[in-house]
Protein backbone atom coordinates (compact mmCIF):
# COMPACT_ATOMS: atom_id res chain seq x y z
CA UNK A 1 0.00 0.00 0.00
CA UNK A 2 1.06 3.58 -0.48
CA UNK A 3 1.91 5.92 2.36
CA UNK A 4 -0.71 8.02 4.09
CA UNK A 5 -1.78 11.01 2.02
CA UNK A 6 -3.28 14.31 3.13
CA UNK A 7 -6.53 15.33 1.47
CA UNK A 8 -7.41 19.00 0.96
CA UNK A 9 -11.17 18.38 0.79
CA UNK A 10 -13.75 15.75 1.75
CA UNK A 11 -14.43 14.79 -1.86
CA UNK A 12 -10.81 14.53 -2.92
CA UNK A 13 -9.93 11.09 -4.18
CA UNK A 14 -8.56 8.92 -1.42
CA UNK A 15 -5.47 6.79 -1.77
CA UNK A 16 -4.88 3.58 0.12
CA UNK A 17 -3.48 4.16 3.58
CA UNK A 18 -0.63 2.23 5.12
CA UNK A 19 -1.18 0.55 8.48
CA UNK A 20 2.58 0.71 9.07
CA UNK A 21 2.34 4.50 8.82
CA UNK A 22 -0.60 4.57 11.21
CA UNK A 23 1.44 2.64 13.76
CA UNK A 24 4.39 4.98 13.23
CA UNK A 25 2.17 8.02 13.70
CA UNK A 26 0.67 6.49 16.84
CA UNK A 27 4.14 5.76 18.24
CA UNK A 28 5.09 9.41 17.65
CA UNK A 29 1.99 10.67 19.49
CA UNK A 30 2.15 11.64 23.15
CA UNK A 31 0.86 8.78 25.30
CA UNK A 32 -1.84 7.65 25.63
CA UNK A 33 -3.25 9.46 22.58
CA UNK A 34 -1.52 7.14 20.14
CA UNK A 35 -4.39 4.81 21.02
CA UNK A 36 -6.81 7.37 19.59
CA UNK A 37 -4.82 7.58 16.36
CA UNK A 38 -4.99 3.83 15.96
CA UNK A 39 -8.67 3.63 16.85
CA UNK A 40 -9.54 6.34 14.32
CA UNK A 41 -7.93 4.26 11.57
CA UNK A 42 -9.60 1.08 12.86
CA UNK A 43 -13.16 2.44 13.17
CA UNK A 44 -13.52 5.51 10.95
CA UNK A 45 -14.89 7.52 13.89
CA UNK A 46 -14.62 11.28 13.50
CA UNK A 47 -12.46 13.26 15.92
CA UNK A 48 -15.44 14.68 17.82
CA UNK A 49 -17.00 11.22 18.07
CA UNK A 50 -13.81 9.89 19.61
CA UNK A 51 -13.61 12.82 22.03
CA UNK A 52 -17.19 12.05 23.15
CA UNK A 53 -16.78 8.29 23.48
CA UNK A 54 -17.78 7.05 26.96
CA UNK A 55 -17.81 3.75 28.79
CA UNK A 56 -21.54 3.40 28.17
CA UNK A 57 -20.89 3.39 24.43
CA UNK A 58 -18.61 0.36 24.57
CA UNK A 59 -19.55 -3.30 24.40
CA UNK A 60 -16.20 -4.98 24.11
CA UNK A 61 -17.64 -8.47 24.52
CA UNK A 62 -19.90 -7.92 21.50
CA UNK A 63 -17.11 -5.94 19.77
CA UNK A 64 -19.24 -2.87 19.09
CA UNK A 65 -19.20 0.86 19.79
CA UNK A 66 -22.35 3.00 19.78
CA UNK A 67 -21.89 6.52 18.44
CA UNK A 68 -24.38 8.98 19.91
CA UNK A 69 -22.42 12.14 20.70
CA UNK A 70 -19.84 14.53 19.38
CA UNK A 71 -18.30 17.52 21.12
CA UNK A 72 -18.56 21.26 20.70
CA UNK A 73 -16.77 23.91 22.78
CA UNK A 74 -15.81 21.31 25.36
CA UNK A 75 -19.33 19.93 25.75
CA UNK A 76 -21.03 16.73 24.67
CA UNK A 77 -23.60 17.29 21.92
CA UNK A 78 -25.79 14.84 19.95
CA UNK A 79 -24.44 13.78 16.59
CA UNK A 80 -25.82 15.83 13.72
CA UNK A 81 -27.64 13.24 11.61
CA UNK A 82 -29.61 10.04 12.04
CA UNK A 83 -27.00 8.17 10.01
CA UNK A 84 -24.22 9.41 12.30
CA UNK A 85 -25.99 7.80 15.27
CA UNK A 86 -24.85 4.26 14.66
CA UNK A 87 -23.33 1.07 15.98
CA UNK A 88 -19.83 0.37 14.70
CA UNK A 89 -18.40 -3.14 14.63
CA UNK A 90 -14.91 -3.52 16.06
CA UNK A 91 -12.08 -5.74 14.92
CA UNK A 92 -10.12 -7.72 17.50
CA UNK A 93 -7.28 -5.22 17.09
CA UNK A 94 -9.62 -2.30 17.85
CA UNK A 95 -10.84 -4.06 21.01
CA UNK A 96 -7.25 -4.50 22.19
CA UNK A 97 -6.54 -0.81 21.59
CA UNK A 98 -9.63 0.19 23.58
CA UNK A 99 -8.73 -2.09 26.49
CA UNK A 100 -5.25 -0.58 26.55
CA UNK A 101 -6.71 2.93 26.53
CA UNK A 102 -9.16 2.22 29.37
CA UNK A 103 -6.23 1.13 31.50
CA UNK A 104 -4.07 4.15 30.59
CA UNK A 105 -6.61 7.02 30.67
CA UNK A 106 -6.95 9.68 33.33
CA UNK A 107 -9.90 8.89 35.66
CA UNK A 108 -12.76 11.30 34.97
CA UNK A 109 -16.32 11.91 36.16
CA UNK A 110 -17.84 11.68 32.68
CA UNK A 111 -16.20 8.29 32.05
CA UNK A 112 -14.80 9.60 28.77
CA UNK A 113 -12.54 7.10 27.01
CA UNK A 114 -10.11 9.78 25.76
CA UNK A 115 -10.10 12.56 28.39
CA UNK A 116 -7.64 15.43 28.69
CA UNK A 117 -4.77 15.01 31.19
CA UNK A 118 -6.94 16.94 33.68
CA UNK A 119 -9.86 14.58 33.19
CA UNK A 120 -11.99 16.88 31.01
CA UNK A 121 -13.31 16.60 27.48
CA UNK A 122 -10.49 17.23 25.03
CA UNK A 123 -10.22 20.67 23.47
CA UNK A 124 -9.92 20.52 19.70
CA UNK A 125 -7.33 23.30 19.35
CA UNK A 126 -5.18 22.04 22.21
CA UNK A 127 -5.22 18.50 20.88
CA UNK A 128 -4.39 19.59 17.34
CA UNK A 129 -1.52 21.95 18.26
CA UNK A 130 -0.03 20.17 21.26
CA UNK A 131 -0.56 16.51 20.41
CA UNK A 132 -1.42 15.72 16.80
CA UNK A 133 0.56 18.30 14.82
CA UNK A 134 3.87 17.48 16.57
CA UNK A 135 3.25 13.76 15.93
CA UNK A 136 2.63 14.48 12.24
CA UNK A 137 5.90 16.43 12.04
CA UNK A 138 7.84 13.64 13.74
CA UNK A 139 6.37 11.13 11.28
CA UNK A 140 7.12 13.44 8.32
CA UNK A 141 3.50 13.43 7.08
CA UNK A 142 3.37 17.09 6.06
CA UNK A 143 -0.17 18.43 5.91
CA UNK A 144 -1.76 15.25 7.23
CA UNK A 145 -5.01 15.86 9.16
CA UNK A 146 -6.71 13.80 11.84
CA UNK A 147 -9.68 13.39 9.50
CA UNK A 148 -7.40 11.61 7.04
CA UNK A 149 -7.35 8.68 9.47
CA UNK A 150 -11.04 8.26 8.66
CA UNK A 151 -10.16 8.04 4.96
CA UNK A 152 -7.43 5.55 5.82
CA UNK A 153 -10.02 3.38 7.58
CA UNK A 154 -12.19 3.40 4.46
CA UNK A 155 -9.28 2.43 2.23
CA UNK A 156 -8.26 -0.39 4.55
CA UNK A 157 -11.85 -1.67 4.72
CA UNK A 158 -12.19 -1.68 0.92
CA UNK A 159 -8.87 -3.52 0.63
CA UNK A 160 -10.19 -6.06 3.17
CA UNK A 161 -13.27 -6.68 1.01
CA UNK A 162 -15.97 -4.60 2.73
CA UNK A 163 -19.23 -4.19 0.82
CA UNK A 164 -20.10 -0.53 0.06
CA UNK A 165 -23.34 -0.72 2.08
CA UNK A 166 -21.48 -2.06 5.10
CA UNK A 167 -18.88 0.67 4.77
CA UNK A 168 -21.68 3.25 4.57
CA UNK A 169 -23.21 1.98 7.82
CA UNK A 170 -19.87 1.82 9.62
CA UNK A 171 -18.90 5.36 8.65
CA UNK A 172 -22.32 6.91 9.21
CA UNK A 173 -22.77 8.29 5.71
CA UNK A 174 -26.24 9.62 4.90
CA UNK A 175 -26.46 7.58 1.69
CA UNK A 176 -24.61 5.00 -0.36
CA UNK A 177 -24.00 7.72 -2.94
CA UNK A 178 -21.82 9.62 -0.46
CA UNK A 179 -19.78 6.47 0.14
CA UNK A 180 -19.35 5.72 -3.54
CA UNK A 181 -18.57 9.34 -4.42
CA UNK A 182 -15.74 9.30 -1.89
CA UNK A 183 -14.43 5.75 -2.19
CA UNK A 184 -15.97 4.21 -5.30
CA UNK A 185 -12.67 4.41 -7.17
CA UNK A 186 -11.18 1.99 -4.64
CA UNK A 187 -13.68 -0.79 -5.32
CA UNK A 188 -12.67 -1.85 -8.87
CA UNK A 189 -9.35 -3.20 -7.60
CA UNK A 190 -11.06 -4.92 -4.68
CA UNK A 191 -13.60 -6.50 -7.03
CA UNK A 192 -10.91 -8.28 -9.03
CA UNK A 193 -11.08 -10.95 -6.37
CA UNK A 194 -14.74 -11.53 -7.23
CA UNK A 195 -13.80 -12.29 -10.83
CA UNK A 196 -11.12 -14.72 -9.67
CA UNK A 197 -13.76 -16.49 -7.58
CA UNK A 198 -16.07 -16.60 -10.63
CA UNK A 199 -13.30 -18.21 -12.67
CA UNK A 200 -12.84 -20.81 -9.93
CA UNK A 201 -16.57 -21.62 -9.89
CA UNK A 202 -16.75 -22.03 -13.66
CA UNK A 203 -13.51 -23.97 -14.13
CA UNK A 204 -13.97 -27.53 -15.58
CA UNK A 205 -12.32 -29.10 -12.55
CA UNK A 206 -14.78 -27.72 -10.02
CA UNK A 207 -16.84 -30.36 -8.14
CA UNK A 208 -20.20 -29.19 -9.45
CA UNK A 209 -18.92 -29.58 -13.03
CA UNK A 210 -17.37 -33.01 -12.43
CA UNK A 211 -20.56 -34.31 -10.83
CA UNK A 212 -22.93 -32.85 -13.44
CA UNK A 213 -25.30 -35.43 -15.02
CA UNK A 214 -24.07 -36.81 -18.32
CA UNK A 215 -26.07 -37.42 -21.51
CA UNK A 216 -26.95 -41.13 -21.16
CA UNK A 217 -29.49 -41.31 -24.01
CA UNK A 218 -26.88 -41.19 -26.78
CA UNK A 219 -29.05 -38.52 -28.40
CA UNK A 220 -27.05 -36.61 -30.95
CA UNK A 221 -26.88 -32.89 -30.32
CA UNK A 222 -27.90 -31.21 -33.60
CA UNK A 223 -25.52 -28.91 -35.43
CA UNK A 224 -26.12 -25.27 -34.79
CA UNK A 225 -27.40 -24.59 -38.33
CA UNK A 226 -29.98 -27.41 -38.42
CA UNK A 227 -32.63 -25.61 -36.45
CA UNK A 228 -34.35 -22.24 -36.55
CA UNK A 229 -36.43 -20.51 -33.92
CA UNK A 230 -40.20 -21.02 -34.17
CA UNK A 231 -42.65 -18.25 -33.42
CA UNK A 232 -43.44 -19.81 -30.04
CA UNK A 233 -39.82 -19.90 -29.02
CA UNK A 234 -39.31 -23.61 -29.87
CA UNK A 235 -36.65 -24.88 -32.24
CA UNK A 236 -37.96 -26.35 -35.58
CA UNK A 237 -36.08 -28.19 -38.28
CA UNK A 238 -35.07 -26.25 -41.37
CA UNK A 239 -36.81 -28.34 -44.09
CA UNK A 240 -34.89 -26.61 -46.83
CA UNK A 241 -31.93 -28.77 -45.91
CA UNK A 242 -33.98 -31.92 -46.81
CA UNK A 243 -34.79 -30.83 -50.42
CA UNK A 244 -32.99 -32.81 -53.16
CA UNK A 245 -30.27 -31.04 -55.00
CA UNK A 246 -30.85 -30.19 -58.66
Amino acid sequence: MSSLTSLPAEKTRVRNGSWDKVEELAANTVAPYGNMVMLAALTGLRQGELFALRDRNLDLEAKTVTVENGTYAGELVPVKTKASRRRVDLSATAVRVLRRQLFARTPNDLHVVFPSPEGHILNDDNFRHRVFAPAVRRTKLTGFRFHDLRHTYAALMVAAGAHPKYLQAQMGHSSIRVTLDLYGHLFPDANRGVLDALDALTAPSTPHRKNAPKNTTNEKVPASGDFQSGSDGTRTRDLRRDRPAF
